[in-house]
């Protein structure tokens, strides 16, 4: 079921440059929102066993069954979920006019918006890799951004999104 999206994500990161940049927030954010390396399947744990009615239901609803290699039964439904919703953090802080937390507060004279996203990936539980597969949230370093506004910080990390990673978009 991941390898749609790793095979997109992976084609995806090939793309060195972009001849687009964003310049407005809505643009921005349904970039960000649609884009297939921040976006991942819902899957729901069932348990180690599953009775036939209910493999016959996941199947009605659309959803599909995924076994993992601990034994493990997960429902998937092939829905992208963005990770804006989920995995997307804002904060406003004072800072110099570096645009950097200075450790004397005096010198930290203007408000800036800063924002960062990850990543949400399905692995196995802890080192052990026993038990079933879950939700992992993951932290991109390289796409942290901040501005003076959260709509120019958010075109920015459109922007870095874009420069990384490529234009790509799952449909709506």
């Amino acid at each position: 079921m991941n390898t749609a999206i790793e095979t997109t994500t992976k084609a995806s990161k090939q793309k060195s440059k972009i001849n687009k940049e964003f310049d407005n927030a809505h643009e921005a954010y349904r970039f960000i929102k649609n884009h297939p390396e921040f976006n991942y399947f819902e899957k729901f744990l069932l348990g180690k066993r599953v009775e036939r009615q209910r493999k016959i239901h996941v199947k009605e609803s659309g959803g599909q069954l995924y076994h993992d290699r601990n034994g493990y039964w997960h429902v998937v439904y092939p829905e992208h979920n963005p990770c804006i919703q989920e995995n997307f953090h804002f904060i406003y802080v004072k800072v110099d006019k570096y645009g950097k937390v200075n450790k004397n507060s005096e010198k930290n004279l203007f408000t800036e918006c800063w924002l960062e996203i990850g990543q949400i990936k399905w692995e196995l539980h802890h080192e052990s890799h026993t038990g079933p597969e879950i939700k992992t949230l993951y932290h991109d370093y390289e796409i942290d951004t901040g501005g003076a506004t959260f709509e120019e910080a958010l075109i920015r990390m459109a922007n870095k999104i874009a420069r990384k990673y490529g234009l790509d978009q799952v449909k709506d």
